[in-house]
């Protein structure tokens, strides 16, 4: 599974109030995944769960990439107040990491892999 998030902005971020309740709030959502993955693998007939779950993970982990490698500091301030503007609501934000998954990331992928998103 890929590593988490780093716990620690990047000096450069630190100022920012915004970029840092949007990222402690990233934080938080993933964590809670995490456990919630960990929590699942132990049961079984739960993988279609924990593939949902690992879905969520990684749209939570593209907002936390996204905030802390943007292109610039006011790069990172959009995309932590879209995190704010969301309001703490988890599906909210899953949505959001969804849309810049579909927006970028897939834009980058192979036409093979692309494809396996649309459905």
């Amino acid at each position: 599974m890929p590593r988490p998030l780093p716990t620690i902005l990047p000096v450069h971020l630190e100022g920012s109030n915004v970029i840092n309740d949007a990222y402690s709030t990233i934080l938080n959502i993933e964590q809670g995944f995490s456990a919630m993955i960990s929590e699942k693998s132990t049961l079984p007939n739960t993988a279609s769960i924990i593939k949902g779950l690992e879905t969520k993970l990684m749209h939570v982990r593209i907002l936390g990439h996204l905030i802390t490698a943007g292109p610039s500091t006011e790069a990172s301030e959009f995309v932590a107040n879209n995190v704010s503007s969301c309001r703490n609501n988890q599906d909210r934000i899953d949505k959001l990491g969804e849309f810049y998954f579909i927006c970028f990331i897939r834009l980058c992928m192979s036409p093979s892999l692309a494809l396996l998103y649309l459905f």
